[in-house]
């Protein structure tokens, strides 16, 4: 082989090794832009509330009281909804949630019914004490054709005045 093809050779080789470096990186970029972009929230637990449907939890008597009804399809701002009487730990804060879900105090669908995923729990911390619980909505309507929406939403127990709030995320 003459030293002539040999460089040339060499020149295509480097060529096809940096093409293949930048088709790789732009694969990677590729994929993890669609992950990125198409990521489902995790379900950790995930709920039906249905029209007329009741609590079916028994939550001590009086644990909450001062309740303030709220539909969260309409929240503008971060609202009370209620009080607890008792110290909540993480357990106790998510079934209280998910009871005013069925007795009606809190509506999260307009029409029909929503799937209520909670995806997310943020311990107290230590300085606040604040247990937050962020969950994922997906409520089914029917106006000129049935569809449905879904929104996020976050419950907060506040440990230092009992008040349990909720906020919508943006």
């Amino acid at each position: 082989m003459s030293p002539q093809k040999s460089q040339t050779m060499g020149k295509n080789n480097n060529k096809t090794k940096s093409l293949s470096i930048i088709l790789l990186f732009v694969m990677i970029f590729a994929l993890s832009w669609f992950f990125i972009t198409n990521k489902k929230q995790f379900c950790s637990k995930k709920y039906r509330i249905n029209k007329n449907q009741h609590s079916i939890i028994r939550l001590e008597d009086n644990l909450i009281k001062n309740f303030n009804n709220v539909n969260l399809i309409d929240l503008k701002e971060e609202k009370i909804i209620a009080k607890s009487n008792k110290m909540l730990d993480d357990q106790l804060f998510e079934q209280a949630v998910y009871a005013m879900m069925l007795d009606g105090t809190i509506t999260p669908f307009a029409h029909l019914y929503a799937d209520v995923c909670l995806i997310d729990k943020q311990p107290a911390s230590n300085n606040t004490g604040i247990l937050t619980h962020n969950y994922q909505i997906n409520h089914f309507y029917c106006t000129n054709k049935c569809t449905n929406g879904i929104y996020q939403v976050s419950f907060s127990y506040h440990p230092n005045d009992g008040n349990i709030t909720v906020a919508k995320n943006y």
